[in-house]
This record gives structure tokens, sequence and C-alpha cells, in this order.
């Protein structure tokens, strides 16, 4: 509890990171701080990067290889192989954009500016659940979570772009404009009172 409180940021408040030390920690050797550059904590649920599911993989002994074949911005294609099966025998999976269309998850900021990025990440998860289940059986991604739970744009971009180690750049909010001077009104002048008649003599 107090390395959580002491590695807490704006971001993962220490019950966050209780979260995620309960859940993966024993994956990063029980070290809190790496646990807390590979997990997401999106609406009390824990999550994992990509790219630290793939690592858990490689660490676990059965991995032999994990390669990505093909890669631009319509598809990517990752070529996985498990050291207990037939020397012989490979895994070969594809996630594409018209993919990403279909399943309603191609928009917002990162499928725009990212796409690459995007496509590798899905094809990098579908591919370790298909070929290691018992390894990453239970772990979510991040950007899966972030694509299927009701998030703001900005927020959704946020998670994806951290937990593929990318930078994006927010959009500044419109400057305050300026506030004109209030001219200050005059006070209302007296009526003048009426001079009275002289009484005729």
């Amino acid at each position: 509890q107090r390395l959580a409180e002491l590695f807490a940021t704006k971001n993962k408040s220490p019950l966050d990171l209780l979260r995620l030390h309960a859940t993966f920690g024993h994956h990063f050797g029980s070290n809190m701080a790496i646990t807390a550059q590979q997990g997401y904590v999106i609406r009390d649920t824990p999550a994992l990067g990509a790219d630290a599911m793939a690592g858990i993989v490689r660490n676990s002994g059965i991995c032999k290889y994990i390669q990505i074949t093909e890669w631009d911005n319509n598809k990517c294609s990752i070529e996985l192989a498990r050291s207990d099966e037939p020397k012989s025998m490979s895994h070969t999976f594809t996630f594409s954009m018209d993919m990403a269309k279909r399943q309603g998850i191609a928009r917002g900021r990162m499928w725009e500016g990212m796409p690459m990025q995007m496509l590798r990440a899905r094809c990098m998860t579908l591919a370790l659940r298909a070929v290691f289940p018992d390894v990453v059986s239970g772990i979510y991604s991040a950007d899966e979570i972030a694509d299927s739970t009701d998030l703001s744009e900005t927020e959704r971009a946020q998670i994806q772009a951290e937990s593929l180690g990318e930078e994006i750049k927010m959009k500044p909010s419109r400057a305050p404009q300026p506030v004109p001077p209030v001219q200050p009104t005059e006070p209302p002048k007296p009526k003048a009172k009426p001079v009275p008649k002289p009484k005729p003599i």
C-alpha cells in the first residue's frame, strides 16, 4: 500500500495500482513499478498493453517465436509458434482494417492517425489468445477495453496511445476571448425644479 501511494499518478490512483499488482504483479516479478508501467485500470477493470502480453508469452518458456510477417495501413499479419508443438507447426493470424470496420472499432483519433499501430495491437492480442490461451487467459488488453467501454474520445485516445507507447497531442482548448470593458453609466441628471410663477398684484 505504501508503494502504491508512492507510485500513484494523476491517472493511476493507489487503489488502481493495488488492483494491477494483485492481478498482474506475478508476471513482472512482483515489481509494482514495472506493473504500473505495463498496466491500466479502465472503469475498475485491470488491463495490459498488447506488448506487455507478448512479453509475458515470450517469458513463459513455451514460446518459440513471434514475428510480424506483413504490416501496413490496411492489415497486419503475425506468425507464432510454440516450443511444445511439432517443429513444422506454426500459426498465422491477420487483422485488417475491414475487420475493424465490421466490428465497429475503427473510429477515433488513434485509428485515424495511427492505423498501423492499432492493427498490430489487435492482431497481436488475437494471435496470443488463440495460440497461448494457457498463458494469457483472463488478461484483457487496454485497447480492447477502451473500444468496448463508454469513454469520451479523449479518454479512449489517451489510453490507446499510452498502451502503444505513443504520445498524442491534445487539441488546445480555445483561448479565452477578451471581454470588452464595461462602460460606466452616467448617473441620472437631477430634474430641474419648476420655477414658481409670480403672483399677480
